[in-house]
């Protein structure tokens, strides 16, 4: 088994394990996280919930994507993994 990458569409997303595309969706929900909580840092606001609510953004704009651009079916799972490192900076703040 090789941990590779490969392209859906211009992002670049993990491939060769079993969960592969939802650690991809791991991924991008902490990067979209983490920028939305630098914004809320520098104006003052919540930064956990600013990470979760952009992470939860990004998560239902992709599965809406994905549902009507690539004709895939909705998957839950790739939202709750999108959401999972927010989530998880959000309890253990």
């Amino acid at each position: 088994m090789s941990i590779g990458i490969t392209y859906q569409g211009k992002l670049p997303a993990l491939s060769g394990f079993k969960h592969a595309d939802k650690a991809s969706h791991a991924i991008y929900g902490g990067l979209a996280g983490g920028v939305a909580a630098a914004a809320a840092h520098y104006f003052g606001l919540p930064v956990h919930s600013a990470a979760l609510v952009a992470a939860g953004v990004f998560a239902f704009g992709k599965e809406i994507y994905d549902v009507q651009v690539r004709k895939k079916d909705w998957e839950g799972l790739d939202i709750l993994a999108t959401i999972s490192i927010p989530l998880i900076a959000l309890f253990f703040k």
